[in-house]
């Protein structure tokens, strides 16, 4: 399927949107599930491991909650490993710019910026996808209904919780 012009500046324009709401929300739960998955992704590109056990000290408020585990005697995190795999080029680059994600503020700063970024992806996803069935104004109906009015923007723009890459991956996979 090829895009005109105006069909571009109209994804595009959705997308921003839902970018815009995700990023500059006053919602923030990267202290809740997603806490310490940023972490994991950091320890496996300078580690080359998914345990923790090198962080604990720098982990303050981690360490014993429902998102970290300990194991064996090992610290891992506790929920699935798919976003942090999926993050690696994210963290890495902010690691090069200097970012620790075992500290609080930089893991929330980039959980914010990724849950935005996946929130913008879905609504053009959910655009591209309508576009298969629909003409433009239907599709872009369609697809802002389901994007602004479903819990798309808003849960996967509070964090980066494991849900945002599935939607992502589950939306290419139906368009």
């Amino acid at each position: 399927m090829k895009l005109k012009i105006n069909e571009i500046l109209l994804v595009a324009g959705m997308a921003g949107a839902a970018f815009w709401l995700a990023y500059f929300a006053p919602v923030d739960y990267s202290g809740f599930d997603p806490l310490g998955n940023l972490a994991t992704t950091q320890a496996i590109l300078q580690r080359g491991t998914i345990k923790l056990d090198a962080d604990r000290d720098r982990l303050p408020g981690y360490v014993n909650g429902w998102h970290l585990r300990e194991k064996s005697g090992h610290l891992y995190y506790h929920y699935p490993l798919g976003t942090p795999l999926i993050a690696l080029p994210f963290v890495w680059a902010a690691n090069r710019a200097g970012w620790d994600m075992t500290n609080r503020d930089h893991d929330a700063a980039l959980q914010n910026l990724l849950s935005a970024l996946t929130t913008s992806g879905a609504c053009a996803l959910l655009y591209l996808l309508c576009r298969l069935y629909a003409p433009v104004g239907v599709s872009c109906g369609l697809a802002g209904a389901f994007a602004f009015g479903s819990s798309i923007v808003s849960t996967l723009g509070t964090a980066l919780w494991n849900v945002n890459a599935q939607m992502l991956f589950l939306l290419l996979g139906l368009w």
